[in-house]
């Protein structure tokens, strides 16, 4: 694969999101050669919007294994790609995966911590390195639930973080999705609803 590949994600390709891309394409080529020279960047266009991924390598791996301390290489890209995200206002949503590996240890931490908790570590280094705490829509782990490589789940790019910058529609529908489904609800249902009736 080429470095920063660009792949067409499924559903629209909107307008919005391909000038997205222009942009960051456009702010990745005016960085440091340590951006020029991440081999394990993925930037698609996806029907949210611009979404890059910063994929593991078992040779230079982004994180201490099974924690959430991020290696120096890994803190130094996304400080470096922080100014990007200055430059491109839309809102983030960052996302944490797993392999499909289990811990061996005795503790209590699982791939659902452990992918929450990377995805956590990236948005405190951008946030570090300048990016409103404002424009961060999502902080989710996603475990291994969705592995980049669905042929070997226990492959080191299914450890990734992605970084979505939303397109407009694509945060007004997260936001009315979220409010639907996690806030208060505009009116109380008449239903006197026991668990035994439900279960």
């Amino acid at each position: 694969m080429t470095t920063r590949d660009t792949q067409m994600g499924n559903g629209p390709d909107t307008a919005e999101s391909k000038s997205l891309n222009n942009m960051v394409q456009e702010e990745l080529g005016k960085m440091n050669v340590l951006l020029s020279q991440q081999q394990n960047m993925r930037i698609e266009i996806t029907p949210l919007g611009v979404r890059i991924t910063l994929l593991d390598d078992p040779n230079k791996p982004m994180f201490e294994r099974g924690s959430a301390r991020m290696m120096p290489d890994i803190e130094n890209t996304l400080l470096t790609m922080a100014p990007i995200f200055n430059k491109i206002t839309n809102p983030i949503v960052i996302t944490g995966h797993t392999d499909s590996s289990k811990f061996n240890d005795t503790g209590s931490l699982d791939n659902w911590d452990l992918s929450a908790m990377r995805a956590n570590a990236a948005r405190h280094i951008l946030e570090e390195g300048g990016v409103d705490d404002k424009r961060i829509a999502q902080v989710i782990g996603l475990s291994d639930t969705i592995p980049y490589n669905r042929f070997e789940t226990d492959s080191a790019q299914n450890r990734r973080i992605s970084i979505t910058l939303l397109t407009d529609d694509a945060y007004k529908k997260l936001l009315d999705q979220n409010r639907r489904n996690f806030g208060n609800p505009v009116q109380q249902s008449d239903l006197k609803i026991t668990p035994e009736t439900v279960f």
